[in-house]
């Protein structure tokens, strides 16, 4: 920059856009300051004095009046915030953070009003606005964390609860919830832990940035590249340090919650977490399905559900995904179907939905072979697999992990379990007398992928990029966003829905018509 360029050689200088400091010795600082007067407006840039602070020691301050006399800088020997971060005494650091504490605890005492009757706004909220700022303050300002245990007390006794609808949760619980939703948490961070280690982090991440600045080099060099490097490297530090506090925090816990850990550790079983509940994109839960939607992921009894079933059983969270009664599952097994056969359409043609197969004549076939003459699949495409003229077929299942029968196996385990039933069951027909390929597409209900049905989804991802031209990674994410909505969704009308058949009095329109002498009108 050529202001910067003329403002180079007494004093030290930095620029963050338009915000410009200056460091150095008194004399040095008044000759960079006059040489902002008088070059800065031919660039466009009008230094504002009642808005510039100059900071010094104590010992220093009656020299700084002096020197900076007649300029209108303001002159302080306590400190000053500098883009969001105090710079000044240890007295002044202090308080700075505790206002922004204490103002910060104001605006959580807030969300924990509003997460009353909006949960899935205020933990947005939460999750993409409120964290960041703490974020900057504590990479920025030694020992910030430290003052952060207001904004935990408020966390645990007041926002988690609402947004919950339980009480305050236990020690072992709140760290629980702290871990990322990959990990099976929610995210809501322990503001008092979480950034211990974030300062040091930084200084490490831009150390050869501070030190072309400290010897005011002017070029970057390959400092941009070594950020860059080191940022990857903090980055996997912390997801590791994550991981290594997911493993110590998981014994704590009760089996059901230590299960929950691995269901909700699937790759997809969280997306819904991480979206901004945009109600247009069908992103938005209202109050009560959120506060379900957390107790299909951590086990806990929802509020207000029958005793008994209509089948008899008593009923819960697991009895609730494994009845048949209702049709819920059913309706389940359709969503998955319908959404997938949608996505299958816009790069893929000849898509149906419940394509029959061709009768057998005499083909022998294993003898775990569906044989029936009126059997039918899911969903049949053509040119899925890259040839336009090849036909691919899927069938859909949708099992919930924690059923009576599969609670002690692996998720991993039940998913192979899933998918070679359905290849016993159809693949040797599909490929010897269709001609076809055959997918199975297993999903969880708690939003995972089988293997087949994850490299599927990929694959769609794949055409869909290259197709609207977008990246893969991010439409990869819409996908299984997408697809995580819908077992949610699904899940939580199977929780909720009737399970009894009403039967209204018969109906007799054309009777009522007749005898009424009722005039028909458009």
């Amino acid at each position: 920059m050529p202001l910067i360029r003329k403002l180079a050689g007494e004093a030290k200088q930095v620029w963050f856009a338009d915000d410009a400091t200056g460091g150095g010795k008194l004399r040095q600082l008044r000759w960079w300051w006059d040489r902002l007067i008088e070059f800065g407006p031919a660039f466009g840039y009008f230094p504002n004095a009642a808005k510039t602070s100059l900071v010094v020691k104590e010992c220093q301050l009656a020299e700084a009046q002096d020197v900076f006399s007649g300029t209108g800088v303001q002159i302080t020997a306590d400190g000053h915030r500098l883009l969001g971060s105090p710079i000044g005494t240890p007295a002044f650091r202090e308080t700075f953070i505790a206002e922004n504490v204490s103002s910060w605890t104001h605006q959580l005492e807030a969300l924990a009003t509003v997460a009353r009757t909006e949960p899935h706004a205020a933990y947005a909220a939460f999750i993409h606005g409120f964290v960041g700022k703490w974020t900057f303050l504590a990479r920025t300002t030694d020992n910030a964390d430290r003052q952060f245990h207001p904004m935990e007390d408020c966390i645990r006794e007041k926002l988690i609860p609402r947004l919950t609808g339980r009480s305050s949760p236990g020690a072992d619980v709140r760290k629980l919830l702290a871990l990322p939703a990959r990990l099976g948490g929610l995210g809501l961070i322990n503001p008092a832990v979480a950034f211990s280690n974030e300062s040091n982090r930084s200084k490490e991440t831009c150390s050869s940035l501070a030190s072309r600045i400290q010897v005011q080099q002017p070029t970057l060099g390959d400092s941009c590249h070594r950020v860059v490097q080191q940022r990857a490297s903090a980055t996997n530090a912390r997801r590791k340090a994550l991981r290594e506090e997911a493993a110590a925090v998981k014994p704590t816990l009760p089996e059901s919650l230590q299960r929950s850990m691995d269901i909700f550790s699937d790759k997809g079983a969280s997306h819904w977490l991480t979206v901004v509940p945009v109600s247009s994109h069908g992103f938005a839960l209202p109050k009560t399905s959120f506060r379900d939607a957390l107790c299909l992921r951590y086990g806990w009894q929802p509020e207000h559900l029958p005793v008994l079933c209509s089948c008899g059983q008593a009923f819960n969270l697991d009895h609730a995904l494994s009845c048949v009664s209702g049709g819920y599952s059913v309706l389940r097994h359709n969503e998955l179907r319908d959404l997938t056969a949608a996505i299958l359409s816009e790069v893929c043609h000849g898509v149906e939905l419940e394509p029959p197969l061709v009768p057998l004549s005499g083909e022998q076939l294993p003898a775990s072979s569906n044989t029936a003459d009126d059997a039918r699949l899911d969903i049949a495409a053509r040119g899925f697999w890259g040839n336009r003229f090849s036909r691919t077929l899927f069938d859909v299942r949708v099992f919930h992990p924690n059923a009576p029968s599969a609670r002690t196996a692996s998720l991993t385990s039940q998913y192979n379990k899933h998918e070679r039933s359905k290849r016993r069951q159809y693949e040797p027909r599909v490929r010897d007398v269709e001609g076809a390929s055959f997918v199975p597409l297993i999903f969880s209900t708690a939003g995972g992928m089988g293997p087949a049905c994850s490299t599927t989804f990929k694959r769609l991802a794949n055409l869909l990029a290259d197709r609207l031209n977008m990246p893969y990674s991010a439409i990869l994410n819409w996908l299984r966003t997408r697809t995580s909505f819908a077992l949610l969704r699904s899940t939580i009308v199977a929780l909720r829905g009737s399970r009894r058949s009403f039967k209204s009095a018969q109906l007799q329109p054309a009777l009522a018509l007749s005898e009424g002498h009722l005039a028909f009108t458009h």
